[in-house]
């Protein structure tokens, strides 16, 4: 009877490495041994179970049996065998099988050292049955006997799967990065890390975005390719079929420019035409789009399990005083931090104007001043439009100065001219240029952007989180009905 239970010991062993290896390929991500779709199964949506990997398990399950049989081995010369050791090896067999049929039914991976598991699985139910016969031949043991015997391999078996939920625990918290470590040296003067990402935050976070977004644009191009396929139709037959009841009327345009007329100043309603038609064209496309895409979501039960980037600027608050349009309750708040002499902050504020118009009781926009040093007006042009906010004006004589920003000059003159364009009081206006006072909210706005490590303008926020462009529509559809 020693040769059962001392192969008990040696396949529970190596169950103990093999599942070792299982949870490191968990934590590292690398498959070191090169052989199968280990990583596939592993890294899977499946290779966790009840928030451990399989990994765990597997070495709790292990454990049990190694501790169960070295306590069982002295004892056989008291002809005492321990049932849990059977019970426990149908268990393993169990599981075992739920795996294999989930990689080859369901993950479409093997694991070569998932199924080294399920076959060390299957020779310890083989020799725990052995024992299991004895038992029935020499009689059953007490169930105080087989607590005994069972307690101490519990408990170990228990302190594995602490190990294991504490490790995941682990995995979640921040990772301490030395921004001190130096990393280049310029003309004698050293470089750190902390330095250079406060130098490129803006644009690391706009490449991970960007790759994130890249990504999801991928699974609903393979949704669309999908059903183009279930129509027996090309992707360019499928994308004109969609469109085909996209138009823009003459009525729409003329309603558009109506409407924006300050926008346009005296540039005629014939030139504009045709960038109007394309504006509206885009919008109605991309609705359209999105819907469909929407609809494809559901009919193939779409689920997406990429989590965004963890964003690494972050905007907490805006103040009190920062121009504000739209209700305090809406789900989305826009903050755009931007320079009144910068063409591409125009072309922004243009987009966030547009958006808010289309959706003015789900967005709140807010406007932030980040005026740049190499552009001269800047700074004086955010001063004056805190006196414009202070009459109640803000959001007018912003439209004025994005217009007229190649126009602009460094003299408060030029800005007490754009003031009398939007009705403003000129006395109040003028002396609340030369005061401190207009340009203390300025001020802030820039400490802020500077602690934050921005550099690129504009700069849009989205409930918080940072977007060096205007994000897609359906980064707002989603915000919409995540707030609902």
């Amino acid at each position: 009877m020693a040769i059962p239970l001392l192969s008990l010991l040696i396949f529970s062993l190596l169950g103990i490495l093999d599942s070792c290896y299982l949870f490191f390929i968990h934590l590292t991500g690398i498959a070191a041994c090169g052989i199968g779709d280990c990583q596939a199964v592993i890294l899977g949506k499946y290779g966790v179970c009840a928030g451990l990997p399989w990994g765990v398990w597997g070495m709790s399950y292990y454990v049990f049996l190694f501790c169960a049989s070295w306590v069982q081995y002295p004892t056989l010369s008291d002809k005492k065998s321990n049932p849990v050791l059977f019970g426990a090896s149908l268990l393993g067999v169990g599981i075992s099988l739920y795996l294999i049929y989930l990689q080859a039914h369901v993950i479409g991976h093997w694991c070569l050292f998932c199924l080294v598991s399920a076959a060390l699985t299957l020779g310890i139910s083989i020799f725990s049955f052995i024992l299991f016969k004895r038992i029935k031949r020499d009689g059953r043991p007490r169930v105080r006997d087989i607590w005994n015997a069972s307690k101490t391999p519990l408990a170990l078996s228990l302190l594995v799967i602490a190990f294991g939920y504490g490790m995941e625990w682990v995995k979640t918290l921040p990772r301490s990065i030395d921004n001190s470590e130096v990393i280049a040296e310029i003309d004698g003067r050293t470089l750190t890390l902390g330095e250079l990402n406060q130098k490129t935050v803006n644009m690391i976070e706009a490449e991970h975005r960007a790759l994130f977004e890249t990504k999801i644009d991928a699974i609903e191009a393979l949704l669309i390719e999908k059903d183009a396929q279930e129509k027996g139709i090309s992707r360019e037959a499928y994308h004109s079929l969609l469109l085909q009841n996209c138009h823009v009327s003459s009525a729409e345009i003329e309603t558009y420019y109506l409407a924006h007329k300050a926008q346009w100043g005296d540039k005629p309603f014939a030139k504009l035409e045709p960038k109007i038609r394309t504006y509206l064209y885009a919008q109605k496309s991309e609705a359209i789009q999105l819907k469909n895409t929407e609809a494809l979501k559901a009919k193939y039960h779409l689920k997406i399990y990429l989590k965004m980037p963890t964003p690494l600027l972050v905007l907490n608050q805006n103040p009190d005083t920062a121009p504000v349009l739209g209700a305090i309750d809406a789900p989305v708040t826009l903050t755009l931090f931007s320079d009144f002499e910068c063409e591409f902050c125009a072309d922004a504020h243009a987009q966030a104007m547009a958006l808010y118009r289309q959706f003015p009781h789900k967005i709140r926009l807010v406007h932030r001043h980040f005026p740049a040093p190499i552009h001269p007006s800047a700074y004086l042009a955010s001063a004056a439009s805190v006196c414009a906010q202070k009459q109640g004006k803000f959001w007018e004589y912003g439209e004025v100065l994005y217009h007229d920003q190649k126009h602009m000059i460094p003299d408060p003159r030029f800005f007490e001219e754009e003031a009398s364009k939007v009705g403003l009081d000129p006395s109040t206006f003028h002396a609340c240029i030369d005061s401190s006072e207009s340009r203390l909210p300025v001020d802030m706005d820039i400490d802020q952007a500077k602690k934050m490590g921005m550099t690129l303008r504009p700069a849009f926020f989205v409930n918080g989180s940072y977007y060096q462009q205007l994000p897609k529509m359906r980064t707002f559809y989603d915000l919409f009905a995540s707030k609902k």
